[in-house]
């Protein structure tokens, strides 16, 4: 992001502070606080707009803030091999936090710290949006463990319109073109692998170090999914499946604009493809080795911090690495 800025000098810019003004006021005066301070090909295509609101228990007071982000880190459970679901992290990740004890908030009325509620939302979506599953925490003695989870998610039509409560009027809805997958058990060590969809086909393949294999796309979902790449998809056609949608007008073409039937893969491809992914998990490198394709995803998702690059203070406490954290928040970093 930072590379890529078209800012040539940038300016200083205070919070924006919601005084008791409309959300969409606030939210919009925000955005272009923010961007006179980034502004990149990174902004228009990754980064979102999230809604953060602090009400102190005792006095009632209201606080609004809207942050920027670059990618959604979202819970996967606390129990290893819990089954789970993409809509359901969504769902924690949403929910109402409370802060009480050494994370109550400095109530500006009370001027003292009071116990309140600190609530997600939703509020701009980018065109292209990232969620990165945290699939590592600590344990109470400090150790660090990965979370084997197998987290369902859909690769068409994922609809976020039940968790965005901005005043966009296009429909939230996205396909999933990419995914990055981590085998291991160690943050600092494994292997990656990568599936990414060819839109000119609409075929799934893997890519495993030099290796490539076409695969189906049940094949896509596995308890090694770690970070998911969705294109957003607008307009919806006329007497056609609901899931299948129009790309937006101006937006990037990574997906494919039509659902086109599936080409099966070869048994070469099936052959390829499953001997790839089973020395990922035996070969599992240590150190910082890992997949070429995982490192340049991994880069473009952490390329601006998990805030959205400058943004601007944290509004009270963000979730623990074991709850819903804020984007980019928690111990787990992209």
């Amino acid at each position: 992001h930072e590379d890529l800025t078209r800012v040539i000098k940038k300016p200083y810019v205070e919070d924006v502070e919601d005084k008791g003004r409309p959300d969409v006021v606030v939210a919009a005066e925000a955005w272009r606080a923010y961007l006179l301070r980034n502004k990149s090909i990174i902004v228009d295509l990754f980064q979102g707009q999230l809604k953060s609101t602090l009400v102190c228990d005792h006095c009632g007071t209201r606080s609004v803030k809207f942050d920027p982000f670059m990618y959604l880190s979202l819970p996967v459970g606390t129990s290893a091999g819990q089954a789970g679901s993409l809509h359901r992290s969504l769902q924690e990740f949403t929910s109402e936090e409370r802060l009480e004890g050494d994370e109550r908030w400095h109530c500006p009325k009370c001027k003292k710290f009071r116990n309140a509620s600190k609530k997600f939302d939703l509020w701009k979506l980018p065109p292209l949006l990232i969620v990165h599953l945290k699939r590592f925490s600590y344990t109470r003695r400090g150790v660090r463990r990965k979370l084997t989870n197998n987290i369902s998610f859909p690769t068409t039509g994922l609809d976020l319109s039940a968790f965005c409560v901005g005043d966009d009027p296009d429909p939230p809805v996205y396909d999933l073109y990419a995914v990055i997958n981590h085998h291991g058990r160690g943050l600092g060590s494994g292997h990656y692998s990568a599936f990414a969809l060819n839109p000119a086909h609409n075929a799934w393949h893997c890519f495993n170090d030099s290796r490539v294999g076409r695969i189906d796309e049940r094949d896509v979902h596995s308890a090694d999914a770690y970070v998911l790449f969705y294109t957003r998809m607008t307009k919806q056609k006329k007497g056609r499946d609901p899931a299948l949608l129009e790309r937006k007008e101006g937006a990037p073409r990574v997906g494919p604009p039509s659902r086109m039937p599936p080409a099966a893969p070869s048994e070469a491809d099936r052959e390829l493809s499953t001997r790839s992914i089973g020395r990922s998990n035996s070969r599992r490198p240590s150190g910082n080795s890992v997949a070429s394709a995982g490192d340049v995803a991994l880069a473009t998702a952490a390329g601006g911090a998990g805030n959205g690059g400058d943004a601007g203070g944290s509004h009270g406490r963000r979730r623990s690495s074991s709850g819903a954290g804020a984007a980019g928040g928690g111990s787990e970093r992209l």
